[in-house]
């Protein structure tokens, strides 16, 4: 059957060339059985580092995000420092007095935060922060095995390409 398939392939592709090219249309064509190749050794002996892939990096900047997060709710316990100041000049509606010096306005302010209990919400958090990370960092390890073996594989079809094409003998 595949050898009748590729005959009349063959005889298809003949017809549309004879067109083509202003033969008439029973012109039969002679083709060498095998074409010669050229391997160029130096493409299907590059390297890859999967770890470079766009996608793979951004699952591991990912993982890197949710371990950070998961820290952060970790350390629920701590106090928070908020520092603050401002500046301002008021304008004459707001301020009646003629002085710039007068119509000036600045503050400053500290504020202190403890959280002394959260009902163990936060470690809850940092716990799902924490699977996240690992899961994201499980995604980027499959990713980066799939661009790897997408990448050999391509290499092997390169090597090994001109052998799987119909017509070509088999050694």
């Amino acid at each position: 059957e595949e050898i009748t398939s590729l005959e009349h392939e063959s005889g298809l592709v003949e017809m549309k060339l004879a067109s083509v090219t202003g033969f008439s249309i029973g012109t039969r064509f002679e083709t060498p059985r095998v074409a010669p190749h050229e391997h160029h050794e130096e493409e299907t002996t590059m390297k890859l580092a999967p770890e470079a892939n766009h996608e793979v990096q951004y699952l591991q900047a990912n993982s890197q995000i949710a371990s950070a997060q998961r820290g952060i709710n970790q350390r629920w316990w701590l106090p928070s420092l908020d520092v603050y100041s401002e500046y301002s000049l008021f304008t004459l509606r707001e301020r009646t007095y003629l002085s710039l010096r007068d119509r000036y306005d600045l503050a400053v302010g500290v504020k202190l935060t403890l959280n002394l209990f959260d009902g163990l919400q936060s470690k809850t958090t940092a716990s799902a922060f924490a699977t996240q990370a690992e899961g994201l960092e499980l995604q980027a390890a499959q990713k980066a095995r799939a661009v790897e073996t997408a990448f050999r594989v391509a290499q092997e079809e390169m090597r090994h390409g001109d052998n799987d094409r119909p017509g070509a003998d088999k050694a």
